[in-house]
């Protein structure tokens, strides 16, 4: 499942032809992209063995508060990511859309 999931985010990358690809065509997002698959199959994993880690079946009643700690764990670090984007700030302050929260334009 795992190299079936990397194979569909690598032909999701490539795009319509192999062309970019032959041409030495991987940037740095397609390797975000790679990486956040195998984090997101990572994480259901652990969380899978968490909750069915317990032999008394107390594991099922950890189910809510693992998901409600994964949803606000992304939701605190996509906005942290917006906010540092919006305004430019930190290492996204070199990206195209950096500073569009105060640029009155882009808003």
């Amino acid at each position: 499942a795992a190299l079936l999931t990397l194979g569909g985010v690598g032909l999701l990358e490539i795009g319509d032809s192999l062309d970019a690809l032959r041409a030495g065509g991987v940037a740095a997002g397609d390797l975000w992209s790679i990486v956040q698959a195998l984090g997101f199959g990572t994480s259901f994993y652990l969380i899978g063995r968490l909750i069915s880690e317990d032999d008394d079946g107390a594991g099922a009643d950890q189910v809510l508060p693992v998901t409600a700690v994964n949803v606000a764990t992304v939701a605190a670090l996509s906005a942290l990511w917006a906010v540092c984007d919006g305004c430019g700030v930190g290492p996204l302050a070199a990206s195209s859309s950096a500073g569009w929260l105060v640029d009155a334009g882009t808003r």
